[in-house]
């Protein structure tokens, strides 16, 4: 029996490099070339041209990854508020739905306020906690399930008191392209009587392990006097982070450096 088995010859070295993602013509021709091989074993035929060994490994290579390279997060439009009641405490702000290789995750971003009386003093102080939490789940219809939570409780005594989120810098991405993704939330605290700076932090989490927090204050600038604050203070760890990560807190924190005009 007679076959004729044509396979794409592999790009040399002085071809242009292949695009990221992109899938090379020779490991399309070469995956039915290697089913066509066994077909050949299962007849007892031989065929006339032989696989190079080091062709077939790296087509297997390239297919093995190719499906980890279509893994991307993808935000979801927001989920109805009668699912997330009892989800957080307090005033929800805001909701990030999205997709990533972990599955279907959702952030919450709440804030309550209550009343104190102090044991030592008796005295009223205000606090206003800020909280986000992430929820996954790895089916649409399995039930949510607490990932993580971060609290910011801000106390006050007898003066301004104000806290909340920069819900425009509230991000899902993936900076390092490894499917997971980075979510970003930032918020400004103040207790005060008069001008003063506000506390800034921004949050970077991925995942359950990576944590990122810059802290600092905000910018404070009134005509006809020097400016005064907006000092940063990063955690250590944001020095050792991806170039990437560390653009984008960059980007974030000169997007709020100034504060919120509440």
């Amino acid at each position: 029996m007679n076959w004729l088995l044509l396979i794409s010859t592999p790009p040399s070295a002085s071809s242009s490099p292949k695009k990221p993602g992109a899938i090379r013509a020779d490991t399309v021709l070469l995956a039915p070339a290697v089913a066509l091989l066994s077909v050949f074993a299962t007849l007892g035929c031989s065929s006339p041209t032989s696989f190079d060994t080091a062709e077939v490994s790296q087509a297997k290579a390239i297919a093995a990854v190719e499906p980890e390279r279509m893994v991307s997060v993808q935000v979801r439009p927001d989920l109805p508020l009668d699912q997330l009641k009892s989800m957080f405490k307090g005033t929800l702000v805001k909701q990030l739905a999205f997709d990533d290789k972990d599955g279907h995750g959702l952030l919450l971003l709440s804030h309550s306020e209550e009343t104190l009386q102090e044991d030592a003093t008796e005295e009223y102080v205000d606090r206003i906690t800020l909280i986000a939490e992430q929820f996954i789940r790895i089916t649409p219809d399995a039930p949510w399930t607490s990932r993580w939570q971060v609290e910011q409780p801000t106390s006050c005594e007898g003066l301004d008191l104000e806290a909340d989120y920069f819900l425009e810098q509230t991000q899902a991405t993936d900076l390092d392209e490894d499917g997971r993704a980075e979510l970003t939330f930032a918020s400004h605290s103040f207790c005060g009587g008069g001008i003063d700076s506000q506390h800034l932090r921004i949050d970077v989490r991925q995942g359950d392990q990576q944590h990122f927090v810059v802290n600092g204050d905000s910018l404070v600038e009134i005509e006809g006097d020097p400016p005064f604050g907006g000092e940063r203070r990063d955690d250590p760890n944001v020095a050792k982070a991806s170039t990437p990560l560390r653009a984008h807190l960059d980007n974030v924190w000169t997007a709020i450096k100034r504060g919120s005009t509440y």
